[in-house]
């Protein structure tokens, strides 16, 4: 592992995609990135990705931040980087805040000592509770935000992260293990992932894996599935409301310039969704809880239905289908 801190300076953050239901329903996007016709993944002949277990890792991390700071995409990233490292053993999850204890089953999965656990909170004190209830179970609990924090990077320094961590930390009483903050994740994109690299002493290709997956996988989050970009559903149905986001914003998901059939098979030709993805936690192979497993074809057939059944946020397609 010799270069691998002099590579990476650690650099974090997230892109907001609402992995579940929340009072907010139009997700933005900082990741997102034109697919390069260079790259196709069907065609890759990548080595077989290889866990590193020579390493101490938290048997538990909570993803914690506010609806609309990137918090799905840093817990779709860390449920993936979990499951590479641990493939048989992770399981991640979100924490409902209604009745959170009965109906998402979170003690019973922190009491599994067997598990390796990645769960998402949105509210603070369930998330402290949850931490609680980690670490009297005997497990080692790493926390991770999100965050908004204008003045980073003002400076031109697109991975000061840490003092946004510090802030947090002593806020919370809590060690904040890394704080992905928005205005970092606008500037690097989806290059903001390598932070992870620093943290988890991960090699360049788990590194590599990983960021390839969070670019495909980014870009159907926004426009496929029953918790797509509000923007593009708008366009799909014909809206005549006002966007919540214009074309020069970053956070535009400009659903209309990609084929999603090629990216979405783009994604899963990808040596990572095939040795992990197909085998771990169902999320990883989703756009959301809400939705069906990625055929191919899933993302076409799913904006057919949106247009011609006018489908709302988080409504399920009926029969007969278009």
């Amino acid at each position: 592992m010799g270069g691998v801190t002099e590579c990476i300076t650690i650099l974090l953050l997230a892109c907001t995609v609402h992995a579940l239901p929340s009072n907010s329903s139009e997700p933005s996007c900082l990741l997102q990135t034109a697919i390069h016709p260079a790259v196709n993944p069907a065609l890759q002949d990548e080595p077989k990705i290889r866990a590193k277990t020579d390493i101490l890792l938290p048997n538990m991390i909570i993803q914690w931040g506010e609806p609309r700071t990137a918090t799905t995409l840093q817990f779709q990233s860390l449920c993936l980087l979990l499951t590479i490292m641990n493939p048989e053993k992770t399981k991640c999850a979100f924490v409902w805040p209604d009745h959170w204890e009965e109906e998402s089953n979170v003690s019973g999965l922190i009491h599994d000592s067997s598990s390796i656990l990645v769960l998402k909170v949105h509210d603070e004190q369930i998330m402290k509770n949850v931490r609680k209830r980690g670490l009297e179970a005997g497990r080692d609990v790493w926390l991770f935000a999100t965050a908004d924090n204008e003045t980073a990077g003002s400076d031109g320094n697109f991975v000061d992260w840490q003092p946004t961590a510090r802030h947090l930390s002593n806020s919370l009483h809590i060690d904040v293990k890394y704080a992905q903050v928005i205005s970092l994740l606008s500037a690097r994109g989806h290059h903001i992932l390598e932070d992870y690299k620093a943290i988890f002493d991960l090699s360049d290709e788990q590194t590599d894996n990983m960021i390839a997956y969070m670019r495909y996988w980014d870009v159907l989050r926004q426009c496929c599935g029953t918790q797509m970009s509000e923007d593009w559903r708008g366009i799909l149905v014909g809206s005549h409301a006002i966007p919540h986001h214009d074309p020069s914003d970053s956070a535009y998901p400009a659903c209309q310039v990609y084929d999603l059939d090629e990216v979405e098979q783009a994604l899963i030709n990808l040596p990572v969704y095939q040795e992990f993805a197909l085998k771990g936690p169902f999320q990883l192979r989703t756009a959301s809880n809400l939705d069906k497993d990625f055929s191919g074809s899933y993302c076409s057939w799913f904006q057919r239905q949106v247009r011609c059944q006018k489908l709302n946020f988080n409504a399920l397609p009926r029969e007969p289908y278009c």
